[in-house]
């Protein structure tokens, strides 16, 4: 079950919080569920984001924010190995720090929508690679973590 969340743009977690690296848990779709999501979407415009997973807001729950798809409980398929650099930032990072990340070309995700339905979609490019970086925060990675070689 989602916790409870009221209607106001959260503060979003920084960097050296230990509640980043809490890793994230399966979500049940509730009412409680559609307003936490509200709020990610109102707290990422507010920040200028383009994703946004709930932990970052303190939420340690598998949802998260890519562009205009909402992913809860979320699994990554990687079928194809090519691999592209992505010049990636976090909100949750200070002084807007950059880092250059290696991320999967193409991948799918199989996922449940904000309408409770189930889906699996292909996505590739930039949008493959705003998921990939979403998807780690469930397990508690940040970019910092990511080996750039």
């Amino acid at each position: 079950m989602c916790l409870e969340i009221n209607g106001r743009p959260k503060k979003i977690l920084k960097y050296p919080n230990s509640r980043l690296r809490v890793p994230s848990e399966k979500c049940e779709f509730s009412e409680n569920l559609i307003k936490l999501i509200a709020n990610m979407k109102e707290t990422m415009m507010k920040n200028g984001g383009v994703g946004l997973a709930a932990i970052q807001i303190g939420v340690p729950r598998q949802v998260f924010i890519a562009y205009d798809n909402i992913f809860i409980n979320p699994e990554l398929i990687i079928e194809d190995e090519t691999q592209i650099y992505s010049v990636e930032g976090c909100l949750s990072l200070p002084n807007n720090l950059q880092r250059k990340v290696k991320r999967f070309q193409k991948i799918s995700v199989r996922y449940t929508t904000e309408r409770g339905e189930q889906e699996l979609k292909e996505f590739d490019g930039q949008e493959a690679c705003v998921i990939q970086h979403e998807f780690d925060h469930l397990k508690g990675v940040l970019i910092i973590d990511k080996d750039n070689q």
